[in-house]
This record gives C-alpha cells, structure tokens and sequence, in this order.
C-alpha cells in the first residue's frame, strides 16, 4: 500500500500489518465475575517469566468451562468470529473456531508479565474485570533490527493499552506482549486462547 511519494520519485509502501481488536465488552456484572473468579479454588502460582497469581497451570486452562462465565466466553468467541472474519478469514473457518484454554490473573503491585507469547494459538487475548489506569499492557513488532533515532509511523516498536475494567483484547497469539510492573494494588483478568 502507498504511504507516501518522497522526493525523486521514489515510494514508500506499508505491508504486513499487526492489529489488536480492542472492544468495550457491555458487562454489567463485573462484581459478580471478579467475586465468581476470587471465590475459585486454586494453587497460587508465579514463575519467574509471570510474576502474577495466575490459575494459569493449575486449574487446567479450563475456566471457560464455569457456568457462571458461559455469558462472558459466549461474547468472546463472538468478538473472536467478527474480528478474523475482518482478518479474511471464512465464515465457514471462523464457525470452527472454539476457546482452547482459558485462565485467570490476580495480580498485586508491583507484579508483572515478561515479554512472551502464546504458541500453538490462533488467537489469544485478555478481557480486564479489576484494574486501574496506571497499569497498562504493551505490544511488540520484532521487525527493527537496528533501532532509529526518531521513531516514527513507519519505525515505532512498541505500543500500550491502558487497562480498562469490562475491556476485551485480541490479538494473533505469536504478537509479543508484556505487562508492566503493576502500580494498582489489584488487577483481576481473564486471558485465553483460541484455535
């Protein structure tokens, strides 16, 4: 795609875009969701890569199987079809598309996720129950080799969302992402991955 003429008639073409779905997920009920997921049975569990409490290997992965969150994977899944049919993909291919695993983070300040993806994925993404606006997550492009002086459109490396309680994200689960050292004090999510 053209993205600028530039002097002696030379062009400047933009390809292989990463994109990120982003919605407002309309959850009148993050309470009870925060409240379903705190009153869950499971093992604390950090590593050194995710400094988080996570259910993450503990519970199996299976936390889109709980009735009182079938509402909730129910709008997921459905974001997950509308965004890889706008990817290009079939409506025939996005009908078999299902939640693979899914898992919850309670973190505290001052905890974090390193830079990591999610092998083996389709799609992966977060949707954000607790949180405050000092917290945020950030994406990475891998391409840059070198690093610029003067990051611009067609240089920058990285980006951020600020953390938004009733917020849903998703991305292709090889796009890079880590969390920053937490500033809130608590910050409850549900993360996934789809195949």
């Amino acid at each position: 795609m053209l993205y600028k003429n530039i002097k002696n008639g030379g062009e400047i073409h933009t390809w292989f875009p990463k994109s990120i779905y982003h919605k407002k997920i309309s959850e009148n009920n993050l309470i009870q969701i925060e409240n379903h997921v705190k009153s869950l049975k499971y093992d604390k569990h950090k590593t050194f890569e995710f400094e988080v409490e996570s259910s993450y290997t503990t519970n199996n992965n299976l936390l889109f199987k709980e009735k009182k969150l079938k509402n909730l994977f129910n709008k997921i899944l459905e974001s997950a079809k509308e965004y890889s049919i706008e990817l290009g993909y079939s409506k025939s291919f996005c009908e078999k598309l299902k939640i693979e695993s899914s898992w919850f983070n309670i973190s505290k300040c001052g905890d974090y996720l390193q830079k990591h993806t999610h092998p083996n994925s389709f799609l992966s993404g977060v949707f954000y129950i607790k949180c405050d606006a000092e917290d945020y997550i950030r994406f990475y492009d891998e391409d840059m080799l070198v690093a610029p002086s003067s990051v611009n459109e067609l240089s920058f490396t990285n980006t951020t969302y600020v953390c938004k309680p009733g917020t849903l994200l998703i991305f292709k689960g090889n796009l890079p992402h880590s969390t920053n050292k937490q500033i809130s004090k608590e910050k409850i999510i549900i993360s996934f991955n789809i195949k």
